[in-house]
């Protein structure tokens, strides 16, 4: 204890003395103390490092997004589902417009590796062949009507094998192929095999009702944002609500001001918050939504040059950002922010992938992306900004209804246009909707 207790005295010694310390205590304390302003100066610069790096990754979560405001005892899946079964539904669209719709990230699924799928009311298996193709099927085994989803891609092979009799999926063409103990060798009935698209790190697959091949192809991403762009943080979650009610939202002008004008500090819930009263920041958007002027790109519609202006305790108003928002089909959608006056070291994007699982249920996965040059604290603000946007949305999309004659005012022209656009994605044998035996988890 003296000796701890002697520690102020030998640094002021070892500081008004030229000379190295000899003597054993003042050595002691010496590398005591540049051992500590090391590890602060180590701490302090890793802090910093990770605030304005760039290659850091704002996030990756897994959010149950929506339900943050339902209130009562009873726990989530049952407020859930309770909220589901009293839901009032007019009339329900066909749940499955026809496109291209996201399954994973590509690093989700690795050589010889299958998964089962869930999607557009389809059971699917996918699974990543030796050559490192990636392929989708009907899940079910043509023989034995086995779900093939927890088998094992086949070594050295671009198939994988039904788990009941051990017949051979072909990963090309989908054929089957029965083992050497059955009375026939032949290919037997074909599987149906889907349409898949890998790029930029993730998996698409193409669902269409009339079963044709592919109308249109996504953007790469490099394409929309640019090539040395990379993933910064994404969140996946589920929001209960009908495939059409998401993308119309860039349509539904009226909802952002409302909705999304309040700040970031207002959470989730911007118009009930015990902390709403601290809000000095607004934001205000203008913009308007459009169908693609050229035919060739029918599928595509876009807000360009959506201005977000801050007003600051009602007084000061401030541009922040303009952004460009970008539909390819139903399920892509691209958000590209750039912040006047700060160019290329700010631009950033986001991107909202909606796939249908059932009837008003549907995945959403939200990837952020940047220049590496864009440091993480940056990329972080802009991220958590998305998520409470989309959260606030999800909050109506999950109690959300269809009516059958809404009533539509004048400015809401962009919506009337939306539902126009969008039908052309339904299509003669579009499934029709079951919504009411499939409300439970």
């Amino acid at each position: 204890m003296e000796f701890i207790s002697s520690f102020p005295e030998r640094y002021q010694r070892l500081i008004s003395n030229q000379s190295w310390p000899t003597n054993f205590g003042d050595v002691v304390a010496l590398m005591i103390g540049v051992s500590l302003a090391s590890y602060i100066l180590v701490s302090v610069f890793t802090w910093l490092w990770r605030q304005f790096s760039f290659t850091g990754t704002a996030a990756k979560r897994f959010l149950s997004m929506g339900y943050e405001v339902a209130e009562g005892h009873l726990i989530q899946d049952d407020m859930v589902n309770r909220l589901k079964r009293y839901r009032k539904v007019e009339e329900m669209l066909p749940p499955y417009p026809n496109g291209w719709f996201l399954l994973f990230q590509s690093d989700e699924l690795t050589k010889g590796q299958s998964t089962g799928l869930s999607v557009c009311g389809l059971n699917l298996i996918a699974w990543r062949g030796e050559s490192g193709k990636v392929h989708v099927a009907d899940a079910y085994c043509t023989n034995s009507a086995a779900n093939t989803s927890i088998a094992e891609s086949e070594d050295k092979k671009e198939g994988v094998q039904c788990p009941f009799h051990g017949w051979e999926f072909e990963g090309t063409t989908g054929g089957e192929m029965p083992k050497a103990q059955t009375s026939t060798t032949e290919k037997v009935k074909k599987t149906h095999m889907h349409h898949v698209m890998e790029q930029d790190g993730l998996v698409y697959f193409w669902f269409h009702a009339e079963d044709v091949e592919p109308e249109w192809t996504p953007r790469l991403q490099a394409a929309a944002q640019g090539k040395d762009w990379k993933l910064r943080g994404f969140v996946e979650t589920y929001v209960n609500s009908h495939m059409q009610d998401i993308p119309e939202n860039q349509a539904d002008v009226m909802h952002f001001n409302y909705l999304h004008g309040p700040g970031y500090i207002s959470g989730y819930e911007p118009h009930n918050n015990a902390f709403s009263f601290l809000e000095f920041v607004r934001f205000e958007y203008n913009g308007k939504w459009r169908p693609h002027e050229d035919p060739s790109k029918k599928h595509v519609a876009y807000t360009p040059d959506v201005t977000v202006d801050m007003h600051l305790f009602g007084k000061y108003t401030f541009r922040v950002v303009i952004m460009n928002v970008t539909q390819e089909g139903p399920g892509i959608t691209c958000f590209h922010f750039a912040f006047p006056g700060l160019g290329k070291w700010a631009s950033t994007s986001a991107w909202l992938m909606t796939t249908p699982v059932e009837p008003m249920v549907q995945k959403l996965f939200m990837p952020t992306y940047s220049g590496p040059w864009v440091p993480s604290f940056f990329v972080t603000m802009v991220f958590e900004y998305f998520v409470v946007s989309i959260a606030r949305d999800a909050a109506v999309w999950n109690r959300k209804s269809q009516l059958k004659n809404p009533i539509l005012v004048k400015e809401d022209a962009g919506i009337k246009v939306y539902r126009g656009w969008i039908n052309q994605f339904y299509t003669e044998n579009s499934p029709r909707p079951d919504y009411f035996s499939s409300i439970e988890y």
